[in-house]
């Protein structure tokens, strides 16, 4: 897997879900991210954490673009504890570039608070 910066879509994996994702029809779109992005757990490993990571920021773009909330059965909080717990836990085995790791903790947080805004 390719990483070239620390943004939401700066990593193969995530490029090419968004890809996946993009030629859907809108409902089509925010069902299929709220189905991808929920069946994640702890047993998850750090690199799987790029695709929630899109998922949560392209249905963060479908929700504002059609002036929709976050379904009450998604809990972006929990959602968001378990990826940072995953990523704090596992990113050192990776051995990111000085710096790397704090600049895509950032990028976490930021892609889960923006969703968590439209609960």
């Amino acid at each position: 897997m390719g990483t070239w910066g620390a943004g939401v879509f700066e990593n193969d994996a995530a490029a090419d879900f968004r890809s996946d994702i993009d030629g859907m029809d809108p409902d089509e779109a925010i069902g299929a991210l709220i189905e991808e992005i929920t069946n994640f757990g702890d047993d998850y490993d750090v690199e799987e954490i790029d695709m929630i990571v899109a998922g949560v920021a392209m249905l963060d773009e479908r929700l504002k673009k059609a002036k929709k909330k976050v379904p009450n059965s998604l809990d972006v909080a929990e959602m968001k504890a378990t990826c940072l717990e995953i990523f704090d836990r596992d990113f050192d085995q990776l051995e990111p570039a000085e710096g790397f790791k704090d600049e895509r903790r950032k990028v976490i947080v930021e892609t889960f608070d923006s969703l968590a805004k439209l609960a």
